[in-house]
Order: structure tokens, then sequence, then C-alpha cells
């Protein structure tokens, strides 16, 4: 059982019904907005909202948008069900919900780009299913096999002391953080030279973040391991991103209802666009509104 986490405030089903009733001031209907595909959405039930966190639902500003947390709200009044989809690990994610103050729980955690947990009913996570233990049994394979190659690139990053080493709960080297995004792309480019030989060997990015991970783990994945467990089809599933780390879900194999918010990198944008989705005009979680109001999804 892992660490317990509650919403800031619990709500009863009358306040999250009258709060759905409330969305539609903050949707009013303008058959003028419906995007161009509304037709094929409205005739899906979009069941499951996977959204990335730093960048997309939070900005500098930590806590969640009123507009947000009322579309959540009433998106799960609805039955429907939501997965935070983060490269942050397990405790840390925790520490961004709670600081998030959102009204209600999610009801799924992905963690490192790849683990599923699943809330209980009396306000832990648990692992879902024995995805984890085989994820954990993979990479802990991987970072043995490939010792030398991680030796080597550790020690190249702690020479280069602009750079920090990140390490995970075994003190084991798992990934960099970079003085600047540009530094990070040259990084990039010096992790492939050194990988060349690796097949199994890829990685993670977001801003100036990168993790290390086996090539067949990545969040979107880990959201179709979700939808297996869930019994959902890509049809029945809304993604939100903004950074290249979220891109492998933003991706209609996973997905039919993609999106990202205004501060989005270029690559996610073009990722969205590709897949007939919304680049919204506001950043982070009041992007993530203007999402779901074009795609009146609650």
């Amino acid at each position: 059982m892992k660490k317990t986490w509650k919403p800031s405030t619990t709500i009863s089903d009358h306040q999250a019904i009258t709060l759905t009733l409330h969305m539609r001031m903050f949707f009013p209907y303008k058959s003028s907005r419906f995007p161009s595909n509304y037709a094929t959405i409205a005739s899906m039930k979009i069941c499951l909202w996977s959204t990335d966190f730093d960048g997309t639902l939070i900005s500098k500003e930590p806590h969640c948008p009123p507009e947000l947390n009322a579309a959540l709200i009433a998106h799960k009044a609805n039955g429907g069900l939501w997965v935070v989809n983060t490269g942050r690990d397990f405790d840390y994610a925790c520490e961004g919900l709670e600081e998030f103050g959102v009204s209600v729980t999610p009801d799924f955690l992905m963690t490192n780009e790849r683990e599923v947990f699943r809330a209980t009913a009396n306000g832990q996570w648990e692992d879902y299913g024995d995805w984890n233990r085989r994820c954990t049994t993979i990479h802990n394979r991987l970072f043995a096999e490939a010792s030398e190659f991680f030796s080597r690139t550790e020690e190249h990053f702690i020479q280069r002391r602009d750079f920090e080493i990140i390490r995970d709960y075994a003190e084991r080297f798992v990934g960099i953080v970079a003085p600047s995004q540009e530094e990070l792309a040259e990084a990039i480019a010096e992790i492939r030279n050194f990988a060349n030989g690796h097949p199994d060997i890829s990685f993670q990015y977001n801003s100036v973040f990168l993790r290390f991970c086996h090539v067949s783990y990545d969040k979107g994945i880990a959201l179709a391991e979700l939808c297996r467990l869930e019994n959902l089809t890509p049809a029945e599933v809304f993604a939100v991103g903004d950074q290249p780390n979220d891109i492998s879900m933003l991706n209609s194999r996973y997905a039919a209802v993609l999106a990202c918010p205004a501060n989005a990198a270029d690559e996610v944008k073009a990722a969205v666009l590709r897949g007939n989705g919304f680049v919204a005009s506001r950043p982070c979680g009041l992007g993530v509104v203007d999402a779901i109001r074009h795609f009146r999804l609650v």
C-alpha cells in the first residue's frame, strides 16, 4: 500500500451534482464554438481523462484554477475517470497533488512515465495489477546489463558541473537536469552517441529534465495498459500534455481526443494537430479548460 493522499476539499454527491450544473455557466452552448469533428466526438463516450501534471495542470502557480476544479468535479460526478500521467516519481507526484488543491481525487496515478497506481477507497494508492512489478524487473535488468553505459554517462555529466544528477530510491543514476533546454538538446545528442549499441536504452525528457527508461515504456504504453485493465478503448480517452514526454500519449493509438495548452512545446503542438486535436490559446490549466470547452467534454 502506498502513501495516503486526499483532496483538499471533500464534497457530497449533492454538491458534485450542483457543481455539474454550474459548469453550464463556464461552458455555455455556442454552436459556432463546436469543433469540426464534434459529430464524431459526440457519438463517443469520453470516459477517461489522461492529463500531464507540470506545465499542463499547473504552472509556476501550483494551485488548481477554479474553472478546472469545476470541470474535474463535473467529469467525476458524471461517472468519468481521471488519471494524472506524470514524469514525477511517486512521492513527488503526491506532494504536487496535495499542493494542487483539487477537490476530487484522481482515480489513477502514473509516475515516472510508466508506473500505474490505483486510488483505494481509504485514500491510499496501490499497484494496479502486476504492471509495476514487471516494469521494475525489466528496468532493474536494463540498469544491470547496461551498467557500463550508465557509469560512463554519469561520470560524463558529473564532470560537467552545471548539470545535476538524478538518482532513484536506490541511489542509482537515472537521469540529469540541464542548466537550460539548449544544453539539454546538446546532452541528448551525446547520450544517443553513448547509447549506440544499446537498443533497449531510451529516455524521456521535458523542459530541462531527462530520465532514462527501457525503450518499451512511455506514457502512451502505460496509458494503454490502464485502458486494458479498465476495459476501455482509445475512443473513450481524452489526453492532454505540453512536453515531449507527453507525445507518446498524444497519439490516436491511445486517445481519440487530443489537446495541449498554449505553453506546449512546438513539437507537442505539431503532434496534437496531426491527431486532429486542439491547441488552446491559454496556458496550463486554463488551456485544459479551453480544450474541455472545445470538445464539450462535460
